[in-house]
């Protein structure tokens, strides 16, 4: 069903969840009205708690091969459509899958920086940054290590 629009009121779109959906828009032409519907294939990645990055730029704030590659790694999930471990690793091959519920540690090599996120749905949370030897230290590089520390978060039973 569409409701005409007002003459000058523009298309809205409202999210559906990995869609986007233009729902209707309103032409006044030679006095005809043209209506549309149509549905855009568009997904995007909404990063929470998006305030650990950015208080690991601001920490590192001199370094700005790091900030910049963070900032890499927030446009790249912002804009991604990833629905496989595959489509993840091809458009990020410093991902690595540790855990089988959508954990993933990011090695942003420029300053040995660590970032864990952990994908559902259409949604991107940042669970975890440090360095490297914070890593080492809290993790082991271990993916039994890191599976018993997510438990302990209350992130997986």
């Amino acid at each position: 069903m569409h409701t005409k629009l007002k003459e000058g009121e523009a298309p809205f779109f409202v999210r559906l969840g990995q869609k986007i959906k233009l729902i209707k828009f309103h032409i006044l032409w030679n006095n005809y009205s043209i209506f549309a519907s149509k549905t855009i294939n568009y997904s995007v990645l909404e990063i929470l708690r998006k305030d650990r990055l950015l208080r690991h730029k601001i920490k590192n704030k001199g370094n700005t091969k790091l900030n910049k590659a963070i900032d890499s790694l927030i446009v790249d999930i912002e804009k991604a459509n990833w629905r496989t471990k595959i489509e993840i690793v091809a458009e990020r091959p410093d991902a690595d899958c540790v855990h089988s519920e959508g954990f993933y540690f990011f090695n942003i090599n420029i300053h040995r920086t660590m970032i864990l996120i952990v994908f559902e749905d259409n949604e991107a949370t940042i669970i975890w940054t440090g360095s490297h030897d914070d890593y080492d230290q809290t993790f082991k590089g271990n993916k039994k290590t890191i599976e018993n520390w997510l438990r302990k978060q209350g992130l997986i039973k």
